[in-house]
C-alpha cells in the first residue's frame, strides 16, 4: 500500500511538473517522490504523515477526490 501511495503521489507531482502527461511518456516515480519531497513537504503531507500546515491537503486526499483525473489535477496544483 505505501507503494502505491508513494508511485501515486510521484505521478501527481510529475504531472504538474511536466505540464501534460502521456501515455507514452512512463514515469519515474523515485523523481516525482524526491521531488515531492524537496518542494512539497514543507506544506504537505506526501506519504503518510499528517501535512505540516493543517490547511495544506494530503496528498491522498488530493488523488483520492472524486472525480480527479490528470486534467483536473494539473488545474489543482497552478492554482
Amino acid at each position: 500500500m505505501k507503494s502505491l501511495f508513494t508511485a501515486l503521489s510521484a505521478g501527481i507531482v510529475l504531472v504538474a511538473v511536466s505540464g501534460v502527461a502521456s501515455a507514452e511518456e512512463p514515469a519515474d516515480p523515485q523523481a516525482g517522490f524526491e521531488y515531492a519531497q524537496t518542494y512539497c513537504a514543507t506544506c504537505h503531507g506526501i506519504s503518510e504523515e499528517k501535512s505540516p500546515l493543517p490547511q495544506a491537503p494530503r496528498f491522498r486526499h488530493v488523488a483520492d477526490t472524486t472525480g480527479m483525473t490528470a486534467t483536473a489535477l494539473q488545474v489543482w496544483m497552478q492554482t
